[in-house]
């Protein structure tokens, strides 16, 4: 049971959703398994519901997986809860009436093998969903500068999402990963279909991690690639910020000394110092119509070091 009261908004919201489900099990051949379900809820806001959903599972070859997954989804979502960082604004919150649960479909693949090469073995993992929403609540930042506008859209959002994720031993000790991730994802503001503001379309991550043979010192270095993205619309006569904002990197470095029972470490965050310029609209005057401090995409924290110690209690 929710009962708020935020100025003059005012929500209270009752969810009682009893529900029962059944799912089977097949195995086949030692190379195939299924898995099939089905869910049946009731609520008084959505009446009699149904979430089905598939999952299978094929190992052609030894340390060869392939899996394939489709269903449905249920989301019932609490606008005020779950926005609250919007409160961080001058933005008038306009909620439309009797808004509905969000309702989706997602299809999707991923596999993962090895690849023997030389001594060593490179592991390869892959992954493609499609999420299409037959309802979504949409968060509108699109349509006005001053106000946030919350309402249900049918069948006109979508999210494309790719990764592929590669690691492996070079030498005796040295560990490197490369990911690599793309996202689609399209909603519908201000009547028309445009990407999700404040989210990088591509992100990538490479960490290399090196521990010498008798284990006593370690090293690990990151670095996360983050693409660039659309921020939402500014003012057409006065824009206040950039329609976009563009790629950027963070590193990280780590060096750590192991002993018996304790390890030192010493690390560094953000080691080239990036932080996201003029994060907060009209931060000299936070009670205009245009202040807003959730304009945010990039590090707000500069570089950081940070040393540490863990000790583990020895075994009674």
């Amino acid at each position: 049971v929710y009962d708020e009261e935020w100025n003059s908004l005012t929500e209270q919201t009752t969810y009682a959703i009893p529900g029962v489900f059944a799912e089977y099990t097949l195995k086949l051949l030692d190379k195939w398994v299924g898995l099939a379900g089905l869910r049946a809820d009731y609520s008084k806001q959505e009446q009699l519901f149904y979430t089905p959903r598939l999952h299978l599972k094929y190992m052609p070859l030894e340390g060869v997986v392939m899996r394939f997954s489709v269903g449905k989804g249920y989301r019932t979502s609490n606008v005020l809860v779950e926005n609250n960082n919007l409160l961080a604004s001058s933005r008038e919150f306009v909620i439309a009436p009797d808004l509905h649960q969000e309702a989706a479909w997602n299809t999707g693949v991923n596999t993962m093998f090895d690849i023997p090469i030389g001594y060593r073995t490179l592991t390869v993992s892959a992954e493609y969903y499609y999420t299409s929403f037959e309802n979504q609540l949409i968060i509108d930042l699109d349509a006005f500068i001053n106000k946030v506008l919350f309402y249900n859209a049918a069948n006109s959002s979508y999210a494309h999402n790719a990764q592929i994720e590669l690691s492996t031993e070079l030498f005796d000790g040295f560990t490197i990963l490369g990911a690599y991730r793309y996202n689609d994802t399209k909603l519908v503001t201000a009547g028309k279909l445009q990407a999700k503001p404040l989210m990088s379309t591509q992100r990538g991550l490479i960490t290399a991690s090196y521990k010498t043979s008798l284990e006593r010192w370690q090293v690990d270095l990151t670095s996360q690639l983050n693409g660039g993205g659309r921020m939402p619309t500014p003012d057409a006569v006065t824009p206040l910020w950039d329609e976009t904002f563009n790629p950027y990197q963070v590193y990280n470095a780590q060096i750590t000394r192991y002993f018996k029972q304790a390890s030192i470490y010493l690390g560094i965050e953000n080691i080239t110092n990036f932080t996201q310029s003029n994060a907060i609209i009209n931060a000299g005057n936070p009670m205009s119509s245009t202040f807003d401090a959730t304009m945010i995409w990039g590090p707000l924290h500069g570089r950081k070091i940070y040393v540490g110690l863990r000790y583990n209690l020895p075994k009674p």
